[in-house]
């Protein structure tokens, strides 16, 4: 067997084995195997209401995106476990495809995903794991120079969860910061950005976005309680983003984007941690972009943050089905 034959096998070896990964989390989220998830009865109510199996209207503060999805797939099926299953593979494909095009140990980057990200939003708040899969689609896109769909894909991410802007926004100025300093910034870029913020505004406009239910969701869903400036998910977090700005120059600009969502994720964590729901929520949404970036350090600093990043995994994984 040649070297092209070889690695034909091994690339569809893990083509096989992805796509068994989400198919087997797809199950496992439909038919919620280790117990009933947080919003399992609020993601029921919604899908029923939509599908017309109920009548309970008060679901419908949710963003015209998500209420959309449900309702294409209320046309084929109103099987709230056959709906869960689709919308797992949606929000899961987009970022194990990210994962198979910058891990450089895939096996270990999915089982991390399996227990740092999975637990947090597939099997609890699908709604923000769907948006922030496509979020991080449209990211890619806007590295690869692909304009429309990254715009696009943004845009569909924002109308699922609202979360997508803040994201979107923050990371996109910490990657133009120093190029702004400089009087570097490209044209492109700033096109790009100024475009986006234009169609949120005209979704605003035409109440496809609501400011009323925003604040809503913020006044019923956010505890005004500290969070705990000693978490050791999120010093060991800390020290994995630490590390990848003491190596930043030796990411790849693609990288970079990742590392600066990442880092947002720990400046948001401590500037709010007087509220633990602000704090806790925003941070959790950055976990992911660790998986990425991390795959571009040096071998030695790639080992020690792969294992730090096992560890914060590991105890997620624990605290949450415990």
């Amino acid at each position: 067997m040649n070297s092209n034959q070889s690695l034909k096998k091994i690339l569809c070896k893990e083509y096989s084995f992805c796509l068994l990964f989400i198919i087997l989390l797809s199950i496992v989220n439909s038919f919620y195997l280790f117990d009933d998830s947080r919003d399992y009865n609020s993601y029921r109510r919604i899908f029923n209401s939509i599908a017309g199996i109920t009548n309970d209207q008060a679901i419908f503060y949710y963003q015209i995106g998500f209420n959309l999805i449900n309702k294409i797939i209320s046309f084929f099926t109103n099987n709230f476990k056959i709906y869960i299953f689709i919308i797992t593979i949606i929000s899961l494909t987009p970022k194990i495809f990210l994962i198979y095009n910058y891990s450089k140990n895939l096996y270990l980057s999915l089982l991390i995903y399996f227990l740092l990200v999975f637990p947090i939003y597939e099997y609890t708040q699908i709604r923000c794991g769907l948006a922030l899969g496509i979020l991080y689609l449209g990211i890619n896109y806007l590295n690869k120079k692909k304009f429309f769909f990254s715009i696009l894909s943004i845009l569909i991410s924002i109308s699922i969860h609202f979360s997508s802007l803040a994201i979107f926004v923050g990371s996109y100025v910490l990657e133009n910061l120093e190029n702004l300093f400089k009087n570097k910034l490209k044209k492109n870029n700033f096109i790009i950005f100024l475009l986006i913020i234009i169609s949120i505004l005209i979704l605003f406009q035409f109440e496809i976005f609501s400011y009323e239910n925003i604040i809503k969701r913020i006044e019923q869903g956010y505890q005004a309680r500290p969070g705990s400036i000693f978490s050791i998910r999120i010093f060991l977090l800390s020290l994995v983003t630490l590390i990848g700005i003491k190596y930043k120059k030796f990411l790849s600009q693609e990288s970079s984007i990742w590392l600066n969502i990442s880092i947002l994720g720990i400046f948001i964590y401590y500037f709010f941690i007087f509220n633990i729901s602000i704090s806790h929520r925003f941070v959790t949404t950055t976990f992911f972009p660790y998986i990425l970036w991390i795959e571009n350090l040096p071998k030695s600093a790639r080992d020690f943050s792969r294992f730090l990043i096992l560890i914060t995994s590991i105890i997620t994984f624990i605290q949450f089905f415990n």
